[in-house]
């Protein structure tokens, strides 16, 4: 079976087709009035140089050309023929912040849900690469492993939420560690972490992660989510309260930009 890559061409074939048609009326239509001036008998020797045989193949042949023309312009396409390529794909780990802070709406309606949105921005963006999907907050959790089901992947990322890790806090090397984890080492090409978070860390021990990171092949991109200026914390109780320290003072959350920058 035939196919066209580009079938838009095939009108030219049905023009070509009328000009034809057109063509062979006109040698028609004169050919009878040439009859009803003469006769048949008399023409080699009143038009010696015509020649309605050599007349009719020559304009064969220019429809002929003017046809295959159109039809090469239309790309026609039979068979088959498989070829595998090998492509190297990226392998992108999200780490998503989902610690308390990210409820913080200095960022509206806030830094988690507009984290999300970004997200789901970037694997919009995706041809082929996989990607895996952890959270954290004082530890973390593998919410989506490495995939190129980009639906179960946005999937699970609608399913986060502020808390979903029981344990609170903010330890972004738990998350270097389980997002190093996730990787699938005996895969071809290169492999990325993206860190979305807005810079808090309880712990401090991500900058003696960069050697491993390095050595594994791993690159960190560091996506910071707030503002410097900052802002309360919700409680998420219904009275619409903001999170308090153990001295009662309301706790504000700020973009901690040089944490990131390291």
């Amino acid at each position: 079976m035939i196919a066209w890559g580009r079938p838009e061409w095939l009108w030219l074939l049905a023009v070509w087709a009328a000009a034809g048609w057109a063509a062979f009326a006109l040698l028609r239509r004169r050919e009878r009035r040439l009859a009803d001036w003469a006769d048949r008998a008399l023409w080699a020797q009143l038009v010696p140089a015509r020649d309605a045989r050599r007349l009719r193949r020559k304009l064969i042949l220019w429809l002929a050309a003017g046809a295959l023309v159109a039809a090469a312009l239309a790309r026609p396409q039979w068979g088959t023929r498989w070829e595998e390529v090998r492509r190297r794909g990226l392998q992108i780990v999200v780490a998503l912040d989902t610690s308390n802070s990210m409820l913080a709406a200095d960022l509206k309606p806030s830094r988690l849900q507009q984290a999300k949105w970004g997200i789901r921005d970037l694997v919009a963006r995706l041809k082929g690469d996989r990607v895996a999907l952890l959270a954290f907050a004082g530890a973390h959790f593998l919410q989506c492993p490495m995939t190129i089901d980009y639906a179960a992947f946005l999937m699970t990322l609608e399913d986060l939420h502020a808390g979903v890790i029981p344990r609170g806090g903010t330890a972004i090397g738990q998350a270097l560690r389980g997002a190093m984890d996730a990787f699938d080492y005996g895969a071809a090409g290169d492999r990325v972490v993206i860190l979305v978070t807005d810079g808090e860390d309880h712990e401090g021990d991500a900058a003696s992660l960069l050697g491993g990171l390095k050595e594994k092949g791993i690159k960190v991109f560091a996506v910071g989510v707030g503002t410097p200026e900052g802002e309360l914390i919700p409680a998420g109780d219904t009275a619409g309260g903001f999170l308090k320290d153990r001295q009662g003072n309301v706790v504000k959350s700020a973009l901690r930009e040089e944490t990131l920058a390291r």
